[in-house]
């Protein structure tokens, strides 16, 4: 008998092994589509993840900055050099070691409100971020000499502190501090002025005091303890030594003479005067030493007068005074602010002191520019 003949079973190999390498390599090709795509998410990610870290390093720095030139805003309209009274304000202030943001160079002021506005744009790597910060000053009653007439020191009368004046200045002894004379008008020998002597850009306007402010003032005070000194509307003491409680009081006319003590015990006094002020003849208002402790306030259109060796603490804020007038070696320790001439003379002192009354500068509010 003949052999059964044998089947051939190489095609059907062939086949599953084409079709099994076939499926290996599209599976190869698809993981290395899949790990290609998971690369370049990851790169993609990490990218985001560090543009995200630049922004966010970026606003850090603009609010780092917003905080930087809000502090240095304060301190210069404090002490007097930087006025936010023109539309706009030039400064320079530039990003300390460890930040990264752009000069800060002016400040604008918002149409003729007390509010200013400055951009400040913070750095990293490609990023960048903008905020938009608004400042809004109050112009208080500050610690500084302004008067909205000529200001003359003579005679060897000293200054310690910031004299700003609507029109000219006139030194005839030492002054710490700027000299600031209105826009147009020179100081008279400025090298007695340790700061700058350069005109103002503009003149200042001191705010009138609220009428509402005095009518209460007029209508609930403390008059009544003054007493006896308190008569007819006017407060006088000749000699002695008295003292004013803390409180509001609301008197017409002041005469504190020959030798006049008042004292001021722990607390404030708040004193409005309608008509004149007047302490003479090494007379004494506040014993404290501590100007805080008294605050003078006059819508008056009158004459205020420290004389002969007599000695004031306080701040005395007197837009409408015709003059004020510190003579023979007489001496105001606080802050005057009059709307006309303020005269030293005779080796008189005007020296700045407290600091309750200070002007300040707030921020607004700030936000952020996508």
């Amino acid at each position: 008998m003949s052999p059964s003949p044998r089947h051939s079973t190489t095609s059907h190999k062939t086949g599953r092994e084409g079709s099994v390498l076939f499926m290996t390599l599209a599976v190869l090709f698809l993981l290395m589509a899949l790990g290609s795509l998971a690369f370049v998410r990851a790169t993609i990610d990490l990218r985001e993840a560090g543009f995200y870290a630049q922004d966010a390093q970026a606003l850090y720095h603009a609010e780092a900055g917003v905080a930087f030139c809000l502090g240095h805003i304060t301190n210069d309209f404090a002490n007097g050099t930087l006025l936010l009274e023109t539309p706009v304000e030039t400064v320079s202030y530039s990003a300390p070691t460890g930040f990264n943001f752009d000069p800060v160079q002016q400040l604008t002021r918002i149409g003729n409100t007390r509010a200013y506005t400055f951009e400040v744009t913070g750095r990293a790597g490609d990023a960048g971020s903008v905020i938009d910060a608004v400042i809004r000053s109050d112009p208080g009653r500050p610690y500084t000499l302004q008067a909205g007439g000529p200001v003359l020191f003579l005679n060897g009368s000293e200054g310690v502190g910031h004299i700003r004046s609507n029109e000219g200045i006139e030194l005839d002894g030492p002054i710490a501090g700027n000299a600031t004379p209105g826009p147009g008008h020179t100081v008279l020998n400025a090298h007695y002025a340790s700061g700058s002597t350069a005109p103002a850009p503009s003149t200042f306007q001191l705010d009138a005091i609220d009428p509402a402010e005095l009518a209460d003032a007029a209508a609930n005070n403390d008059n009544a303890s003054a007493s006896p000194h308190f008569s007819g509307g006017n407060y006088t003491v000749i000699g002695g030594s008295v003292t004013l409680q803390p409180g509001t009081y609301y008197f017409h006319n002041v005469l504190i003479d020959s030798g006049a003590t008042i004292n001021i015990p722990d607390g404030e006094v708040t004193l409005y005067v309608t008509g004149d002020l007047q302490v003479l003849n090494n007379s004494l208002l506040n014993t404290s030493g501590e100007p805080d402790r008294l605050s003078i306030l006059s819508p008056s259109a009158g004459n205020m007068t420290i004389d002969s060796n007599s000695l004031l603490f306080g701040h005395i804020y007197a837009p409408d005074l015709s003059s004020f007038s510190i003579k023979n070696k007489a001496r105001l320790y606080g802050s005057l602010q009059v709307g006309g001439l303020l005269e030293l003379d005779g080796e008189s002192l005007y020296e700045a002191g407290g600091s309750a009354k200070l002007p300040s500068v707030e921020l607004v509010w700030q936000r952020q520019r996508l």
